[in-house]
């Protein structure tokens, strides 16, 4: 096999993978139009009767929880556990935490539970599966995961509540990154989470492979004692619903984009890279940790296992992309002229991705200028987001425990 032979090769694979996730994303973003123009329906913000419910906050070394906790207290839903766990290693931060929440609650009359974790196990995970141990004997039937810098409003909560009692296992809400300094990726940051949560409200229509985004995310305590979190897992959410299917079936979940909390974006642009370092470096190790359970499931059909496998080499489209164009310039320079149709493949996966941030950015309310504005930006960072997912992918693929680093936001004070 010579050189030529190997770029052709390449050039199939990466042509492939590019126009999976071209139509991926052209037929998601023309179901959840189809919802959104023909199945609208006044949103409930009555539920029937006030469940028990536990909002739980992790924390480390998150400073902005202090500005974001008094907001779980001004909620007007009063059958409420509110639960702090805090990992921090900051001493001072978690005394202030503590005084904070013991204050709150007596001020509030809100039962709260404070639970300190100086070891960290687990990470997020292992917060999460600490907080649900203790839920049962407070008499709670669904939790309310939340990020510490996540401000929730009564009116979601009550939606959330009352989506959830019409027999859902888990109600998906929105986070709006509304809260931030306006930077270059203010905007796209913002469409990017619209859309993926357009992403998301077509795929549970279709009744694909379940899966939730964590914070913002209301579930039934009796699923999460079935099946508890990964510890030390940094994708948790994702590997949460991966191991419910295989051992439970499928879980039951709603997604309503109408219900959010508000939130921040990253802080500075090394947040962002470690962030999205951990998204795609986390939801690989998941894959590849899952997968033979997932193809040997007895209960999941074909068409779930083909969309979780489109989900687990989800930011794998950074080392396609960048495949392809270097399969490309390879070529150009062997003076061998590419051919027309991976051009236009590249191209179609461009407009993939620019539908499902056109749809983000609708979502999020931006007029036209912003909305192109941010079409144009996501244009000129595709290499550099491409090159991000590719090292997070490769760093999955080498490393079985993954380093948890929370995302620094930035949460405005008063």
């Amino acid at each position: 096999m010579d050189v030529v032979d190997v770029l052709r090769l390449l050039e199939l694979v990466s042509a492939s993978m590019v126009t999976i996730y071209a139509v991926y994303y052209i037929v998601h973003s023309y179901v959840y139009w189809y919802l959104r123009l023909s199945m609208r329906r006044n949103i409930d913000t009555n539920p029937s009767r006030e469940p028990r419910v536990a909002i739980v906050v992790p924390i480390y070394n998150d400073p902005a929880a202090l500005e974001t906790l008094p907001y779980l207290y001004r909620l007007r839903y009063r059958n409420l556990v509110i639960v702090v766990v805090d990992d921090s290693s900051d001493e001072s931060l978690s005394q202030r935490l503590v005084d904070l929440a013991t204050r709150l609650a007596r001020e509030n009359g809100i039962q709260t539970l404070y639970l300190r974790r100086k070891h960290r196990y687990g990470y997020k995970a292992g917060a999460l599966n600490t907080a649900i141990s203790e839920l049962r004997r407070l008499g709670v039937e669904y939790v309310l995961i939340l990020d510490a810098d996540h401000i929730l409003t009564d009116r979601t909560l009550r939606v959330l509540v009352a989506k959830a009692m019409e027999g859902y296992d888990i109600v998906q809400g929105y986070q709006r990154h509304v809260m931030g300094r306006k930077t270059l990726i203010y905007d796209l940051y913002r469409a990017s989470q619209g859309g993926a949560i357009a992403l998301l409200r077509s795929r549970a229509y279709l009744n694909l492979f379940p899966i939730f985004y964590g914070s913002t995310a209301l579930i039934r305590l009796d699923v999460l004692e079935d099946v508890s979190f990964r510890p030390w897992c940094i994708a948790e959410d994702f590997a949460f619903t991966v191991d419910y299917a295989v051992r439970r079936c499928c879980l039951r979940i709603a997604v309503v984009e109408d219900a959010y909390s508000y939130a921040s974006v990253p802080e500075n642009l090394r947040s962002l890279v470690k962030q999205q370092i951990r998204w795609s470096a986390g939801t690989i190790r998941v894959f590849l940790d899952t997968f033979r359970d997932v193809i040997r499931s007895q209960c999941l059909g074909l068409a779930r296992k083909i969309d979780y496998v489109l989900q687990g080499l989800f930011f794998t489209q950074g080392l396609w992309i960048l495949m392809h164009q270097f399969v490309m310039g390879t070529y150009l320079a062997l003076g061998i002229n590419p051919s027309p149709a991976s051009v236009v493949l590249l191209v179609l996966w461009a407009l993939g991705l620019e539908s499902i941030l056109f749809t983000g950015a609708l979502i999020e309310g931006f007029d036209r200028g912003r909305t192109l504005k941010t079409l144009i930006v996501a244009l000129l960072l595709i290499n550099f987001f491409a090159l991000i997912h590719t090292y997070g992918t490769i760093l999955g693929l080498v490393k079985r425990k993954l380093r948890f680093e929370a995302t620094r936001s930035c949460v405005p004070v008063g």
